[in-house]
């Protein structure tokens, strides 16, 4: 026989820490600055109003851990708390904040080599040595990508597009870029008439998928081998 019971809301650990956080992190040398001791206040005080009403967008994940039974990893606004352990003894381990409001956050595991299996086709070993294995905190907020290791080193990369969506792979992260309106592609100011008839024939043939193999490397288009024919994985290859 199987019971049910009252449905429970599920409250994650990081916000009760948000709720304790101070916040963006002023800059320090202006707040130092010895000949302009009011306009250090000013710009501490101003930066802890928010003139918009609408409130951050928070999200979670979860994941198993051996050790502490679970991590939890959670964002709202520009700031993301890592704490591991379940709710009643959940502790803080880490939390990091960004220029701009985080839009995903993951964990993933980079590789110091990788076995370049497309020379060498069909004919490889699944156990192949990956080189040294980096475990990841990933955040991606309007400009930047943020990683940061468990030994506390950090890389900062610009993305050159704005990314909707982001997958962690064996082999480091997957991301998909965002598609640009019809509208807004009309309306730019120096677009030739001649692109503005046929803006679907010019984008669809752009890459939509990216891959990033470490932090140092640079985010390089996803392509698809089919025999001799390679090509990037596009907009009509998403439709399907």
């Amino acid at each position: 026989m199987i019971a049910a019971s009252d449905p429970v809301e599920y409250i994650p650990g990081g916000r009760q820490i948000y709720s304790k956080h101070p916040g963006s992190v002023i800059n320090q040398q202006s707040l130092n600055n010895p000949s302009s001791p009011g306009e250090s206040i000013l710009l501490e005080k101003l930066s802890q109003v928010n003139i918009s009403e609408k409130s951050f967008k928070e999200f979670w994940l979860i994941r198993d851990n051996d050790t502490c039974g679970e991590e939890e990893l959670y964002c709202s606004g520009k700031v993301a708390i890592h704490s591991k352990g379940d709710q009643s003894t959940r502790v803080l381990q880490t939390s990091y904040t960004c220029e701009t409001d985080i839009k995903h956050a993951l964990w993933c595991t980079f590789c110091t080599s990788i076995p370049d299996h497309l020379s060498r086709g069909k004919n490889h070993n699944n156990e192949e040595q990956l080189g040294e294995t980096i475990e990841c905190i990933c955040l991606l907020d309007s400009y930047t990508l943020k990683v940061f290791t468990e030994n506390g080193e950090d890389y900062v990369s610009s993305l050159q597009f704005q990314v909707s969506a982001v997958w962690p792979t064996k082999y480091g992260i997957l991301l998909e870029k965002a598609q640009i309106p019809k509208q807004n592609i009309s309306e730019t100011r120096y677009t030739s008439s001649e692109t503005c008839k046929y803006p679907l024939q010019i984008d669809a043939n752009l890459p939509i998928a990216f891959s990033l193999m470490h932090p140092l490397d640079e985010i390089c288009p996803l392509l698809i081998k089919h025999g001799k024919i390679i090509i990037f994985y596009n907009i009509q290859m998403n439709s399907f």
